[in-house]
């Protein structure tokens, strides 16, 4: 899989607004490659986070702004090509459902928990009652240091997560597979796996906001709570293959909609030549992209 990570260079001097008024245009530029759009004179919804004060917009502005946000982004993430990736995953994810998966639960059978104490220690960290308080107690933080790329990033980070999550279980509900082991769960259940759609969603916000050398060591982490889920037979191989698939779609759709005003993940070597129009900025990188 190829992360996609995008590096932009606005000169110092640059000052956002010189694309016209049909543009949306960046109106904030941070060292992490945050960039904060709003909707500038456009009939499309875009993600307005930036405040009329310049403040950026609370992750957790009250319950009926902070749904009616999560229906602007799920209309912003739901595209053709996100729709292909999924259904790419879930095919995927299918084609090894009978075989690969029974291959795997005879092989975690024979070999119960070969990570023994550290798996169960690493499969906790995706647990939702350790994710939640801490994404809560985190996003809290943010707002009371009052840093601009920390807060955009975290609004991000509780939209991307309540997403993925609700996306899960509405899967989980309508499939409702069985698990490796009746350990979990009563062995209901089982696609996908929550514990890897959240964690990677996370991973992937973190990753769109910060690149590659805090990406990589999120995905790192995410793909060992992923692991963990099949060495203790919570779940199937292809139960993991689509909830790390979704969350890292949801997690950078989101991401990218918030600081960019696309939603699409994109899948091959790239350069943002309408926003260097825009902004002069310099933006190179690896993104997914599937062009039709």
């Amino acid at each position: 899989m190829l992360l996609a990570c995008g590096c932009r260079a606005l000169p110092v001097d640059e000052t956002p607004g010189a694309a016209g008024d049909d543009a949306v245009e960046p109106v904030g530029y941070r060292p992490i490659g945050t960039i904060i759009n709003t909707a500038v004179g456009t009939d499309s919804q875009t993600p307005e986070v930036v405040t009329d004060d310049g403040s950026v917009e609370s992750p957790f502005p009250g319950l009926g702004p902070l749904v009616d946000r999560l229906g602007v982004d799920l209309q912003g993430i739901t595209t053709g090509e996100n729709l292909l990736f999924l259904g790419a995953a879930a095919g995927a994810s299918a084609a090894i459902r009978g075989g690969v998966d029974a291959d795997v639960r005879r092989a975690t059978a024979e070999h119960p928990e070969r990570l023994g104490g550290f798996g169960r220690a690493v499969g906790y960290l995706g647990n939702a009652e350790l994710q939640v308080p801490l994404l809560l107690a985190s996003t809290w933080i943010a707002q009371q240091d009052g840093d601009p790329d920390s807060i955009s990033m975290h609004r991000s980070l509780v939209d991307a997560y309540i997403l993925a999550g609700l996306g899960t279980l509405l899967v989980k509900g309508v499939t409702n597979t069985s698990r490796p082991s009746d350990d979990w769960n009563g062995g209901h259940y089982g696609f996908p796996s929550f514990h890897a759609s959240s964690s990677f969603t996370i991973a992937a916000v973190i990753d769109e906001y910060h690149g590659p050398k805090a990406g990589y060591s999120a995905m790192a982490v995410a793909g060992l709570i992923s692991y963990s889920r099949i060495d203790l037979r919570d779940h199937d191989l292809s139960d993991v293959l689509f909830g790390a698939a979704m969350g890292y779609l949801v997690g950078r759709s989101v991401a990218r909609w918030h600081l960019y005003g696309d939603g699409n993940v994109r899948l091959l070597p790239w350069g943002e030549a309408g926003l260097d129009q825009q902004d002069g900025a310099d933006v190179t990188g690896l993104r997914w992209s599937i062009d039709y």
